[in-house]
């Protein structure tokens, strides 16, 4: 029993671990767009 419950818990942690790197790649583009965004405005400035 402590067993799986241990393995089920590895498996949650690795899926939300994933999970966690889509979800930081999402961001890292929104904030490269972001970035690209204002260096343009302060082009046109």
């Amino acid at each position: 029993g402590i067993f799986k419950k241990d393995f089920a818990l590895k498996r949650g942690s690795i899926l939300n671990f994933l999970m966690g790197r889509q979800e930081s790649r999402k961001e890292r583009i929104n904030y490269r767009d972001q970035s690209i965004k204002i260096s343009l405005v302060f082009q046109f400035l």
